[in-house]
Protein backbone atom coordinates (compact mmCIF):
# COMPACT_ATOMS: atom_id res chain seq x y z
CA UNK A 1 0.00 0.00 0.00
CA UNK A 2 1.28 3.24 -0.94
CA UNK A 3 2.04 5.98 2.01
CA UNK A 4 0.98 9.30 1.31
CA UNK A 5 3.47 11.92 1.70
CA UNK A 6 3.22 14.37 4.80
CA UNK A 7 5.14 17.37 3.71
CA UNK A 8 5.23 21.44 3.99
CA UNK A 9 4.37 23.83 1.38
CA UNK A 10 7.25 24.51 -0.78
CA UNK A 11 8.41 27.75 0.58
CA UNK A 12 8.96 26.67 4.26
CA UNK A 13 10.68 23.95 3.13
CA UNK A 14 13.29 25.96 1.10
CA UNK A 15 13.32 28.08 4.27
CA UNK A 16 14.09 25.49 6.95
CA UNK A 17 16.24 23.63 4.57
CA UNK A 18 18.35 27.10 4.81
CA UNK A 19 18.22 27.48 8.55
CA UNK A 20 18.17 23.85 9.67
CA UNK A 21 20.76 22.23 7.59
CA UNK A 22 22.24 20.14 10.65
CA UNK A 23 18.65 18.27 10.78
CA UNK A 24 19.43 16.14 7.01
CA UNK A 25 23.20 17.24 6.50
CA UNK A 26 24.37 19.12 3.50
CA UNK A 27 26.11 16.51 1.51
CA UNK A 28 24.86 15.46 -2.23
CA UNK A 29 26.60 11.82 -1.96
CA UNK A 30 24.22 8.95 -1.26
CA UNK A 31 25.22 5.54 0.96
CA UNK A 32 23.99 1.93 -0.47
CA UNK A 33 24.10 -1.53 0.29
CA UNK A 34 23.39 -4.87 -0.49
CA UNK A 35 23.26 -8.36 1.17
CA UNK A 36 23.61 -11.04 -1.34
CA UNK A 37 25.45 -14.53 -1.72
CA UNK A 38 26.39 -14.14 1.71
CA UNK A 39 28.28 -10.31 0.57
CA UNK A 40 27.66 -7.21 2.36
CA UNK A 41 28.28 -4.67 -0.22
CA UNK A 42 28.63 -0.74 0.48
CA UNK A 43 29.25 1.86 -2.18
CA UNK A 44 28.96 5.84 -1.70
CA UNK A 45 28.34 8.19 -5.21
CA UNK A 46 26.75 10.95 -6.92
CA UNK A 47 25.13 12.35 -9.32
CA UNK A 48 23.69 10.92 -12.31
CA UNK A 49 25.10 11.15 -15.72
CA UNK A 50 27.58 10.77 -14.93
CA UNK A 51 27.46 8.77 -11.74
CA UNK A 52 30.64 9.06 -9.37
CA UNK A 53 31.55 6.51 -7.22
CA UNK A 54 33.95 7.42 -4.75
CA UNK A 55 34.12 4.51 -2.19
CA UNK A 56 33.21 0.87 -2.09
CA UNK A 57 34.19 -1.62 0.13
CA UNK A 58 32.29 -5.41 1.05
CA UNK A 59 32.45 -8.01 3.66
CA UNK A 60 31.71 -11.66 3.78
CA UNK A 61 29.26 -12.67 5.99
CA UNK A 62 28.21 -15.92 7.91
CA UNK A 63 24.92 -16.36 8.75
CA UNK A 64 23.36 -14.78 11.39
CA UNK A 65 26.61 -12.79 11.92
CA UNK A 66 24.29 -9.50 11.28
CA UNK A 67 26.94 -8.32 14.37
CA UNK A 68 29.89 -7.95 12.33
CA UNK A 69 28.06 -6.60 9.58
CA UNK A 70 26.85 -3.34 11.82
CA UNK A 71 30.64 -2.82 12.94
CA UNK A 72 31.44 -2.79 9.44
CA UNK A 73 28.87 -0.52 7.83
CA UNK A 74 30.07 1.40 11.26
CA UNK A 75 33.42 1.82 9.81
CA UNK A 76 32.24 2.68 5.86
CA UNK A 77 30.84 5.65 7.52
CA UNK A 78 34.12 6.93 9.07
CA UNK A 79 36.24 5.63 6.10
CA UNK A 80 33.42 6.83 3.56
CA UNK A 81 33.15 10.59 5.34
CA UNK A 82 29.27 10.53 5.03
CA UNK A 83 27.74 13.05 7.37
CA UNK A 84 24.13 12.12 6.79
CA UNK A 85 23.57 8.35 8.75
CA UNK A 86 20.62 7.44 6.37
CA UNK A 87 21.44 4.94 3.97
CA UNK A 88 19.37 3.43 0.64
CA UNK A 89 19.10 -0.60 0.95
CA UNK A 90 19.24 -2.30 -3.08
CA UNK A 91 17.11 -5.53 -2.86
CA UNK A 92 19.03 -8.33 -5.47
CA UNK A 93 16.34 -10.19 -7.89
CA UNK A 94 16.86 -13.59 -5.79
CA UNK A 95 15.48 -12.17 -2.47
CA UNK A 96 12.36 -11.32 -4.08
CA UNK A 97 9.28 -12.68 -5.76
CA UNK A 98 7.50 -11.22 -9.12
CA UNK A 99 4.27 -11.72 -10.38
CA UNK A 100 2.68 -10.30 -13.54
CA UNK A 101 -0.72 -10.04 -13.20
CA UNK A 102 -3.54 -7.89 -14.94
CA UNK A 103 -6.28 -5.93 -13.33
CA UNK A 104 -9.53 -4.54 -14.21
CA UNK A 105 -8.96 -1.37 -13.41
CA UNK A 106 -6.89 2.04 -14.37
CA UNK A 107 -7.75 3.58 -11.01
CA UNK A 108 -4.34 3.83 -8.79
CA UNK A 109 -6.71 3.82 -5.96
CA UNK A 110 -8.57 0.44 -7.12
CA UNK A 111 -5.20 -1.47 -7.60
CA UNK A 112 -3.70 -0.49 -4.15
CA UNK A 113 -6.94 -1.87 -2.71
CA UNK A 114 -7.52 -4.90 -4.68
CA UNK A 115 -3.90 -5.97 -4.27
CA UNK A 116 -3.78 -5.24 -0.22
CA UNK A 117 -6.53 -7.46 0.19
CA UNK A 118 -5.51 -9.93 -2.12
CA UNK A 119 -1.83 -9.84 -1.18
CA UNK A 120 -1.51 -13.38 0.16
CA UNK A 121 -2.80 -15.34 -2.72
CA UNK A 122 0.57 -14.77 -4.63
CA UNK A 123 3.08 -16.50 -2.20
CA UNK A 124 2.38 -19.49 0.64
CA UNK A 125 3.10 -16.38 3.23
CA UNK A 126 0.31 -14.62 4.86
CA UNK A 127 0.10 -11.03 4.46
CA UNK A 128 2.12 -10.17 7.34
CA UNK A 129 4.95 -12.13 6.81
CA UNK A 130 5.97 -10.41 3.54
CA UNK A 131 6.12 -6.61 1.99
CA UNK A 132 5.04 -5.68 -1.33
CA UNK A 133 4.93 -3.14 -3.96
CA UNK A 134 4.66 -2.75 -7.44
CA UNK A 135 4.61 -0.84 -10.59
CA UNK A 136 1.96 -0.02 -13.06
CA UNK A 137 1.92 -0.13 -17.01
CA UNK A 138 -1.45 1.43 -18.03
CA UNK A 139 -2.18 0.06 -21.65
CA UNK A 140 -3.66 2.62 -23.78
CA UNK A 141 -7.34 2.90 -24.36
CA UNK A 142 -8.15 -0.38 -22.60
CA UNK A 143 -9.83 -0.55 -18.84
CA UNK A 144 -7.45 -2.67 -17.28
CA UNK A 145 -3.66 -2.22 -16.21
CA UNK A 146 -0.88 -4.89 -16.12
CA UNK A 147 0.78 -4.88 -12.73
CA UNK A 148 4.27 -6.21 -11.93
CA UNK A 149 3.99 -7.23 -8.33
CA UNK A 150 6.91 -7.30 -5.78
CA UNK A 151 6.87 -9.53 -2.88
CA UNK A 152 9.88 -9.84 -0.18
CA UNK A 153 9.77 -11.90 2.62
CA UNK A 154 10.04 -9.85 5.92
CA UNK A 155 12.92 -11.83 7.31
CA UNK A 156 14.91 -10.14 4.79
CA UNK A 157 13.95 -6.79 5.64
CA UNK A 158 13.76 -7.34 9.28
CA UNK A 159 17.71 -8.07 9.09
CA UNK A 160 18.59 -5.75 7.11
CA UNK A 161 16.89 -2.85 9.37
CA UNK A 162 18.99 -4.99 12.44
CA UNK A 163 22.25 -4.30 10.73
CA UNK A 164 21.22 -0.78 9.59
CA UNK A 165 19.85 -0.26 13.89
CA UNK A 166 23.21 -1.86 15.27
CA UNK A 167 25.40 1.10 12.82
CA UNK A 168 22.53 3.54 13.86
CA UNK A 169 21.79 3.80 10.33
CA UNK A 170 18.46 5.07 9.33
CA UNK A 171 17.17 3.48 5.78
CA UNK A 172 16.16 5.72 3.37
CA UNK A 173 14.02 3.54 1.10
CA UNK A 174 14.50 -0.46 0.22
CA UNK A 175 14.52 -0.16 -3.55
CA UNK A 176 14.70 -3.17 -6.46
CA UNK A 177 18.01 -3.53 -8.06
CA UNK A 178 16.21 -4.93 -11.06
CA UNK A 179 14.17 -1.45 -11.63
CA UNK A 180 17.24 0.45 -11.08
CA UNK A 181 18.96 -1.26 -13.75
CA UNK A 182 15.73 -1.04 -16.26
CA UNK A 183 15.78 2.71 -15.69
CA UNK A 184 19.56 2.83 -15.96
CA UNK A 185 19.32 1.48 -19.36
CA UNK A 186 16.88 4.11 -20.51
CA UNK A 187 18.91 6.92 -19.34
CA UNK A 188 21.91 5.71 -20.87
CA UNK A 189 19.68 5.50 -24.41
CA UNK A 190 20.42 1.55 -24.94
CA UNK A 191 16.79 0.89 -25.22
CA UNK A 192 15.26 -1.05 -28.57
CA UNK A 193 13.81 2.17 -30.16
CA UNK A 194 9.87 2.26 -30.38
CA UNK A 195 9.44 -0.82 -31.91
CA UNK A 196 10.56 -3.07 -28.88
CA UNK A 197 11.31 -3.68 -25.79
CA UNK A 198 14.91 -4.09 -24.63
CA UNK A 199 16.25 -7.53 -22.36
CA UNK A 200 19.48 -7.45 -20.19
CA UNK A 201 20.97 -11.00 -19.07
CA UNK A 202 23.34 -10.22 -16.42
CA UNK A 203 26.02 -13.04 -15.34
CA UNK A 204 27.89 -12.84 -12.11
CA UNK A 205 29.50 -14.44 -9.43
CA UNK A 206 26.81 -14.58 -7.37
CA UNK A 207 24.06 -15.81 -9.86
CA UNK A 208 22.32 -14.92 -13.41
CA UNK A 209 19.51 -12.43 -13.72
CA UNK A 210 17.15 -12.13 -17.14
CA UNK A 211 14.91 -8.58 -17.05
CA UNK A 212 13.23 -7.09 -19.98
CA UNK A 213 12.08 -3.13 -20.15
CA UNK A 214 9.17 -1.55 -22.29
CA UNK A 215 9.51 1.83 -22.69
CA UNK A 216 12.21 2.37 -19.91
CA UNK A 217 10.25 -0.08 -17.25
CA UNK A 218 10.90 -3.10 -15.91
CA UNK A 219 7.98 -5.82 -16.74
CA UNK A 220 9.56 -8.99 -16.50
CA UNK A 221 12.73 -10.09 -14.28
CA UNK A 222 13.71 -13.96 -13.60
CA UNK A 223 16.73 -15.00 -12.14
CA UNK A 224 18.46 -18.35 -12.00
CA UNK A 225 21.83 -19.87 -10.17
CA UNK A 226 23.73 -20.45 -12.70
CA UNK A 227 27.59 -18.15 -12.30
CA UNK A 228 29.96 -16.90 -13.66
CA UNK A 229 32.52 -18.70 -13.24
CA UNK A 230 30.29 -22.23 -14.10
CA UNK A 231 29.99 -20.42 -17.62
CA UNK A 232 33.71 -20.13 -17.70
CA UNK A 233 34.48 -23.75 -16.69
CA UNK A 234 33.84 -24.30 -20.32
CA UNK A 235 31.50 -27.35 -19.36
CA UNK A 236 28.83 -28.55 -21.99
CA UNK A 237 26.13 -29.19 -19.15
CA UNK A 238 26.13 -26.09 -17.45
CA UNK A 239 26.24 -24.14 -20.84
CA UNK A 240 22.92 -26.30 -21.89
CA UNK A 241 21.90 -25.41 -18.35
CA UNK A 242 22.29 -21.79 -18.88
CA UNK A 243 20.70 -21.96 -22.30
CA UNK A 244 17.19 -24.20 -20.64
CA UNK A 245 16.61 -21.04 -18.14
CA UNK A 246 17.40 -18.46 -20.74
CA UNK A 247 14.57 -20.24 -23.18
CA UNK A 248 12.72 -20.51 -20.28
CA UNK A 249 12.57 -17.01 -19.41
CA UNK A 250 12.03 -16.26 -22.80
CA UNK A 251 8.84 -18.44 -22.68
CA UNK A 252 7.58 -16.97 -19.93
CA UNK A 253 8.15 -13.59 -20.90
CA UNK A 254 5.92 -14.49 -24.16
CA UNK A 255 3.13 -16.07 -21.36
CA UNK A 256 2.70 -12.68 -19.86
CA UNK A 257 0.87 -11.63 -22.89
CA UNK A 258 2.19 -8.02 -21.79
CA UNK A 259 4.97 -5.86 -23.06
CA UNK A 260 6.35 -5.62 -26.81
CA UNK A 261 8.35 -8.33 -28.75
CA UNK A 262 12.44 -8.31 -27.46
CA UNK A 263 14.20 -6.54 -29.84
CA UNK A 264 17.71 -6.07 -28.37
CA UNK A 265 19.55 -7.88 -25.64
CA UNK A 266 22.45 -6.66 -23.47
CA UNK A 267 24.93 -9.21 -22.14
CA UNK A 268 26.50 -7.69 -19.05
CA UNK A 269 28.90 -9.41 -16.54
CA UNK A 270 30.83 -12.20 -18.42
CA UNK A 271 33.68 -11.73 -20.42
CA UNK A 272 33.98 -8.90 -23.31
CA UNK A 273 33.49 -12.04 -25.67
CA UNK A 274 29.22 -11.51 -25.34
CA UNK A 275 29.15 -12.10 -28.99
CA UNK A 276 30.46 -15.50 -28.76
CA UNK A 277 28.09 -15.73 -25.31
CA UNK A 278 25.04 -15.13 -27.42
CA UNK A 279 26.19 -17.51 -30.34
CA UNK A 280 26.46 -20.27 -27.91
CA UNK A 281 23.51 -19.58 -26.34
CA UNK A 282 21.53 -19.54 -29.59
CA UNK A 283 19.83 -16.25 -28.43
CA UNK A 284 20.41 -14.61 -31.84
CA UNK A 285 17.86 -16.42 -33.09
CA UNK A 286 15.64 -15.36 -30.79
CA UNK A 287 16.64 -11.70 -30.30
CA UNK A 288 17.14 -9.97 -33.40
CA UNK A 289 20.18 -7.48 -31.57
CA UNK A 290 22.50 -8.50 -28.93
CA UNK A 291 25.12 -6.29 -27.45
CA UNK A 292 27.83 -6.24 -24.71
CA UNK A 293 27.35 -4.23 -21.78
CA UNK A 294 30.38 -3.26 -19.42
CA UNK A 295 28.44 -1.64 -16.83
CA UNK A 296 31.68 -0.32 -15.11
CA UNK A 297 32.11 1.96 -17.98
CA UNK A 298 28.93 3.41 -17.49
CA UNK A 299 30.12 5.00 -13.82
CA UNK A 300 32.90 7.34 -12.80
CA UNK A 301 35.25 5.32 -10.60
CA UNK A 302 37.71 6.27 -8.49
CA UNK A 303 41.27 4.31 -9.41
CA UNK A 304 41.16 2.55 -5.77
CA UNK A 305 37.48 2.24 -6.37
CA UNK A 306 37.90 0.21 -9.65
CA UNK A 307 40.94 -2.10 -7.97
CA UNK A 308 38.84 -3.53 -5.05
CA UNK A 309 35.89 -4.10 -7.60
CA UNK A 310 37.46 -5.97 -10.70
CA UNK A 311 36.14 -9.03 -11.37
CA UNK A 312 39.61 -10.56 -11.98
CA UNK A 313 40.69 -9.66 -8.53
CA UNK A 314 37.57 -11.50 -7.07
CA UNK A 315 35.57 -8.68 -6.73
CA UNK A 316 31.62 -8.03 -5.63
CA UNK A 317 29.44 -7.46 -8.50
CA UNK A 318 27.48 -3.83 -8.30
CA UNK A 319 25.10 -3.44 -11.25
CA UNK A 320 22.75 -2.98 -8.97
CA UNK A 321 24.30 -0.47 -6.43
CA UNK A 322 25.44 1.54 -9.38
CA UNK A 323 22.16 1.44 -11.16
CA UNK A 324 20.41 2.39 -8.26
CA UNK A 325 22.77 4.74 -6.65
CA UNK A 326 22.39 6.71 -10.01
CA UNK A 327 18.80 6.54 -10.40
CA UNK A 328 17.57 6.71 -7.12
CA UNK A 329 15.10 9.66 -7.31
CA UNK A 330 13.64 8.37 -10.22
CA UNK A 331 12.53 4.97 -9.06
CA UNK A 332 9.09 3.98 -7.76
CA UNK A 333 9.34 1.13 -6.05
CA UNK A 334 10.42 1.12 -2.37
CA UNK A 335 9.84 -2.02 -0.26
CA UNK A 336 10.13 -0.47 2.95
CA UNK A 337 7.57 -1.87 5.63
CA UNK A 338 4.55 0.40 6.19
CA UNK A 339 4.91 0.67 9.84
CA UNK A 340 9.15 1.80 9.39
CA UNK A 341 7.55 4.78 7.10
CA UNK A 342 5.53 5.46 9.43
CA UNK A 343 8.13 5.70 12.08
CA UNK A 344 10.12 7.96 9.94
CA UNK A 345 7.08 10.27 8.61
CA UNK A 346 6.68 11.09 12.17
CA UNK A 347 10.39 11.70 12.84
CA UNK A 348 10.44 13.83 9.67
CA UNK A 349 7.41 15.94 10.50
CA UNK A 350 8.98 15.94 13.81
CA UNK A 351 11.98 17.42 12.69
CA UNK A 352 10.15 19.71 10.52
CA UNK A 353 8.15 20.96 13.72
CA UNK A 354 11.57 21.29 15.40
CA UNK A 355 12.77 23.49 11.97
CA UNK A 356 9.75 25.37 12.26
CA UNK A 357 10.38 26.36 15.78
CA UNK A 358 13.74 27.23 14.91
CA UNK A 359 12.27 29.46 12.27
CA UNK A 360 9.84 31.19 14.35
CA UNK A 361 12.14 32.02 17.15
CA UNK A 362 14.47 33.39 14.92
CA UNK A 363 11.94 35.43 13.21
CA UNK A 364 10.41 36.73 16.76
CA UNK A 365 14.21 36.93 17.58
CA UNK A 366 14.72 39.15 14.63
CA UNK A 367 11.56 41.52 14.77
CA UNK A 368 12.47 41.84 18.88
CA UNK A 369 15.85 43.05 17.76
CA UNK A 370 14.45 45.36 15.15
CA UNK A 371 11.37 46.88 17.79
CA UNK A 372 13.81 47.10 20.51
CA UNK A 373 16.37 48.76 17.97
CA UNK A 374 13.61 51.00 17.20
CA UNK A 375 12.74 52.64 20.64
CA UNK A 376 16.48 52.68 21.62
CA UNK A 377 17.13 54.98 18.96
CA UNK A 378 13.58 56.72 18.80
CA UNK A 379 13.94 57.38 22.67
CA UNK A 380 18.09 58.54 21.89
CA UNK A 381 16.63 61.13 19.40
CA UNK A 382 13.60 62.15 21.87
CA UNK A 383 16.21 62.74 24.07
CA UNK A 384 18.12 64.41 22.03
CA UNK A 385 14.98 66.90 20.82
CA UNK A 386 14.75 67.37 24.65
CA UNK A 387 18.03 68.86 25.12
CA UNK A 388 17.38 71.03 22.11
CA UNK A 389 14.15 72.10 22.43
CA UNK A 390 15.38 73.37 26.05
CA UNK A 391 18.68 74.83 24.46
CA UNK A 392 16.02 76.24 22.00
CA UNK A 393 13.37 77.34 24.39
CA UNK A 394 16.16 79.82 26.52
CA UNK A 395 17.37 80.74 23.21
CA UNK A 396 14.18 81.71 21.83
CA UNK A 397 13.00 83.70 25.50
CA UNK A 398 16.86 85.44 25.38
CA UNK A 399 15.93 86.31 21.13
CA UNK A 400 12.28 87.64 22.31
CA UNK A 401 13.68 90.06 24.89
CA UNK A 402 16.59 91.11 22.80
CA UNK A 403 13.69 92.09 20.01
CA UNK A 404 10.94 93.19 22.35
CA UNK A 405 14.23 95.92 22.88
CA UNK A 406 14.98 96.28 19.24
CA UNK A 407 11.15 97.33 18.25
CA UNK A 408 11.34 99.47 21.51
CA UNK A 409 14.14 101.23 20.50
CA UNK A 410 13.49 101.10 16.82
CA UNK A 411 9.96 102.82 17.71
CA UNK A 412 11.63 105.04 20.00
CA UNK A 413 14.26 106.18 16.92
CA UNK A 414 11.79 106.86 14.38
CA UNK A 415 9.45 109.25 16.74
CA UNK A 416 12.76 110.97 17.89
CA UNK A 417 12.38 114.32 16.02
CA UNK A 418 8.56 113.71 14.55
CA UNK A 419 7.00 115.83 16.79
CA UNK A 420 9.44 118.86 15.22
CA UNK A 421 8.61 117.40 11.53
CA UNK A 422 5.32 118.16 12.20
CA UNK A 423 5.01 121.28 13.88
CA UNK A 424 7.21 122.51 11.27
CA UNK A 425 5.15 121.43 8.71
CA UNK A 426 2.61 123.09 10.72
CA UNK A 427 4.14 126.25 11.55
CA UNK A 428 4.20 127.12 7.49
CA UNK A 429 0.74 127.50 7.55
CA UNK A 430 0.20 129.52 10.41
CA UNK A 431 1.07 133.07 8.29
CA UNK A 432 0.85 136.38 10.64
CA UNK A 433 -2.47 136.12 11.25
CA UNK A 434 -2.37 133.48 13.71
CA UNK A 435 -0.03 133.08 16.74
CA UNK A 436 0.26 129.55 18.69
CA UNK A 437 -0.36 129.50 21.98
CA UNK A 438 -0.53 125.40 22.92
CA UNK A 439 1.06 122.69 20.64
CA UNK A 440 0.94 118.71 21.72
CA UNK A 441 2.09 116.37 19.44
CA UNK A 442 2.17 112.27 21.30
CA UNK A 443 4.16 108.81 19.28
CA UNK A 444 1.01 107.55 17.85
CA UNK A 445 0.62 110.61 15.04
CA UNK A 446 -2.36 112.36 17.70
CA UNK A 447 -2.26 116.30 17.34
CA UNK A 448 -3.70 119.45 19.52
CA UNK A 449 -2.83 122.69 18.22
CA UNK A 450 -4.82 125.71 19.98
CA UNK A 451 -4.01 129.37 19.23
CA UNK A 452 -5.37 132.98 18.38
CA UNK A 453 -6.42 134.13 14.73
CA UNK A 454 -7.17 137.98 13.89
CA UNK A 455 -11.01 136.59 12.49
CA UNK A 456 -12.65 133.67 12.30
CA UNK A 457 -12.62 133.02 8.98
CA UNK A 458 -8.70 132.77 8.81
CA UNK A 459 -9.40 130.06 11.82
CA UNK A 460 -11.74 128.12 9.20
CA UNK A 461 -9.34 129.04 6.78
CA UNK A 462 -6.54 127.18 8.65
CA UNK A 463 -8.86 124.40 9.26
CA UNK A 464 -8.75 123.71 5.70
CA UNK A 465 -5.01 124.23 4.93
CA UNK A 466 -4.73 121.27 7.51
CA UNK A 467 -7.04 119.25 5.77
CA UNK A 468 -5.77 119.98 1.98
CA UNK A 469 -1.99 119.82 2.99
CA UNK A 470 -2.29 115.84 2.53
CA UNK A 471 0.18 115.58 5.77
CA UNK A 472 -3.41 115.41 8.43
CA UNK A 473 -6.67 113.34 8.39
CA UNK A 474 -9.32 113.11 10.77
CA UNK A 475 -9.03 117.44 11.05
CA UNK A 476 -11.85 119.22 13.55
CA UNK A 477 -12.58 122.19 15.45
CA UNK A 478 -12.78 121.47 19.15
CA UNK A 479 -13.20 125.02 20.36
CA UNK A 480 -13.56 128.32 18.88
CA UNK A 481 -14.35 131.70 20.24
CA UNK A 482 -14.68 135.54 19.59
CA UNK A 483 -12.90 138.04 22.03
CA UNK A 484 -11.75 141.49 21.80
CA UNK A 485 -8.10 142.38 22.46
CA UNK A 486 -7.63 145.89 22.59
CA UNK A 487 -9.40 148.02 19.94
CA UNK A 488 -9.50 144.56 18.00
CA UNK A 489 -11.60 141.39 17.68
CA UNK A 490 -9.15 138.46 17.95
CA UNK A 491 -10.75 134.24 17.68
CA UNK A 492 -9.33 131.79 19.90
CA UNK A 493 -9.36 128.41 18.03
CA UNK A 494 -8.57 124.41 19.75
CA UNK A 495 -8.37 122.18 16.72
CA UNK A 496 -7.36 118.71 16.65
CA UNK A 497 -5.97 115.78 13.93
CA UNK A 498 -3.78 112.94 13.61
CA UNK A 499 -0.74 112.86 11.49
CA UNK A 500 -1.19 110.45 8.44
CA UNK A 501 0.09 106.86 8.36
CA UNK A 502 3.42 106.42 6.14
CA UNK A 503 4.61 110.20 6.76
Amino acid sequence: MKIPAISLNAPVQSMLARLTGRFSGSEDGTLLIEISEGLLKAVYGQGRNPYQVTHADFLKLTDGDDISASRFLLNCLKKFKVKKRRAVVVLPTDVFICKNMDMPSDNQDEIAKIIELQAGRFTPYSADEIVIDYLCHVVKDQHYTHVLLFIVHRQVVDRYLKILQGAGIEPAGFRAGAEAVASRIKTLGLIAGADGATGLLHVSSEGSTFLIADHGQVVFVRSFPVKRQDLESGQESVREEFSGELAKSLSAYQDVGFGRTLKKLLISGTSPAAASLAECLGVKDAVPETQYFDYLKTVKLESAVLEKIQPAAGGPDLINLFAAGAEEPALQLDLTPKEIRVQQKIRQESRDLAGTGVLIMTIVLLISFYLFGKIHFKTLILDKLDQVNASSFDEARYLERISTKSRAVRSLLEGRGKGLYVFNKVSELFGEEIYLREYAYDLEGNLVIKGTADSMSRVFAFVKQLEESNYFESVKTNETKSRREGKKEVADFDISGKLKEGI
